[in-house]
């Protein structure tokens, strides 16, 4: 039985590392609401640069970079709008960099050279995301889900609101995609998890 009992304990999920960025990102007003959350995917090189590096040379943000190995590197100011959806619609609402927060999750994979069917193959057919990075996604929503009073139905794929259906046919966003687990971390947000329910 205490065998057991450890095993389960370890499933547990335990706050992860969090730093912050080196980064200064493009600047932006305050949050006025704050509505749901946008998870999103994206390489975790650029032709030798950093995610963080690379958004900021092109003036995008998200809240916060959940690293391969579950690290969480927090970017723009959590009260502050970052610009991570771009054309969107959720529910009725439109330009959800106004009222939703962003997180961005890495993927192993230098994107050089205009690999972005590399990428995509990567993110719509493997099993890319690692359970540190899994349970460090699940820490990060719960803890703004409490803070900020965000209903499971409003933390939502980039894809979900920004896909073909807003912004034309082959024009829409396809993360965080296929390969990775959602309806896995649906049950987890929801309390349904193996851990969760010991």
């Amino acid at each position: 039985l205490v065998h057991f009992l450890n095993y389960y304990q370890k499933l547990m999920i335990k706050a992860p590392k969090v730093t912050p960025s080196v980064r200064v990102f493009r600047p932006n007003t305050l949050r006025k609401k704050t509505n749901g959350i946008v998870v999103h995917s994206m390489s975790e090189k650029f032709s030798g640069k950093s995610a963080s590096e690379f958004l900021q040379d092109i003036g995008l943000s998200v809240h916060a970079f959940i690293h391969v190995d579950g690290r969480i590197e927090l970017a723009q100011k959590e009260n502050y709008k970052a610009y991570h959806a771009g054309k969107s619609e959720w529910k009725g609402e439109l330009n959800l960099n106004n009222t939703f927060l962003g997180v961005e999750l890495l993927v192993r994979h230098s994107y050089a050279n205009n690999q972005f069917e590399s990428f995509k193959n990567t993110v719509m057919n493997t099993d890319w995301v690692g359970s540190r990075q899994f349970d460090s996604l699940i820490w990060l929503c719960r803890k703004w889900s409490k803070e900020y009073d965000i209903s499971l139905e409003n933390i939502v794929r980039h894809s979900d609101v920004s896909g073909d259906h807003v912004r034309g046919q082959n024009k829409g966003k396809f993360d965080v995609g296929d390969g990775f687990p959602w309806k896995l971390f649906q049950d987890y947000m929801k309390g349904n998890g193996l851990a969760d329910n010991f």
